[in-house]
C-alpha cells in the first residue's frame, strides 16, 4: 500500500514518487521506464540490494507535494492501465 503521508516529516527535505514495479533485470525496468516517458511522464530507474537480491525499481516523479504525487499516480493508472502504482517517499 501507499506510504503514509507522515512518511516524510514536514521539516525535512524529501519528496514523493510513484513506484510502478521492481524487476530482476535492468532491461525489463528500462522497458517500463521508456513506456512511461513515451506517455509523457517523467520517470527513472534506481536499484536496491546487491548480487542475487538486486532489484531495479521503476518510479515516476519525483514530486515535492504528496497531493501532486497522488494525481500523478491516478493519471498513470488511467493512461497506461497500470494497477500496481504505489506512492513512496524519497530521501
Amino acid at each position: 500500500s501507499d506510504a503514509p503521508a507522515s512518511a516524510v516529516p514536514a521539516n525535512r527535505a524529501g519528496g514523493w514518487a510513484v513506484q510502478l514495479g521492481a524487476f530482476k533485470s535492468p532491461e525489463e525496468a528500462n522497458k517500463l521506464r521508456d513506456r512511461l516517458k513515451v506517455a509523457g511522464f517523467a520517470s527513472f530507474v534506481d536499484s536496491i540490494g546487491k548480487d542475487s537480491t538486486k532489484l531495479w525499481r521503476v518510479r515516476a516523479g519525483p514530486e515535492t507535494d504528496r497531493a501532486v504525487t497522488e494525481k500523478l499516480r491516478d493519471a498513470i493508472k488511467q493512461k497506461l492501465s497500470l494497477a500496481n502504482a504505489l506512492i513512496v517517499p524519497l530521501p
